[in-house]
């Protein structure tokens, strides 16, 4: 069972300097790891075994930036095809795909993702509604 120290629940909001963010918590290698939300966009790494609570904190979330280390399965990490099953779960109609393994050519990789799916890169920038 994960440990939640100064977050009382698997999923929530706290308020950040005058900024709500949104977190679930789910688990990496037996320790509690965190995922934010921004309003209709949030940020998800390092994460292969969740709670099906995290869905509850995840709704109406419209841009996804989550890891996906290779198209092997991890332990540790989603594959892509893990990463866009997940993606489609929540209902995003925006998935850019980060915390990549130098073995994924950039290009080749986008000619072969859904067309909401797409490799992200230095410098990309994200118009996103905040709370």
């Amino acid at each position: 069972k994960m440990q939640l120290d100064i977050l009382q629940d698997t999923h929530g909001v706290v308020n950040f300097e005058g900024i709500r963010v949104g977190y679930v918590t789910y688990e990496q290698g037996g320790m509690a790891v965190n995922g934010y939300r921004f309003g209709n966009l949030a940020y998800i790494s390092d994460i292969s075994n969740f709670p099906d609570t995290i869905y509850e904190g995840l709704k109406g979330v419209e841009i996804l930036i989550i890891s996906a280390l290779r198209d092997t399965p991890s332990h540790m990490h989603f594959s892509i095809a893990q990463a866009i099953e997940f993606s489609k779960k929540i209902g995003a109609s925006q998935t850019w795909l980060t915390h990549i393994a130098h073995e994924l050519d950039h290009e080749e990789t986008n000619v072969r993702l859904p067309s909401n799916v797409r490799m992200a890169y230095d410098g990309l920038e994200l118009n996103f509604v905040g709370e």
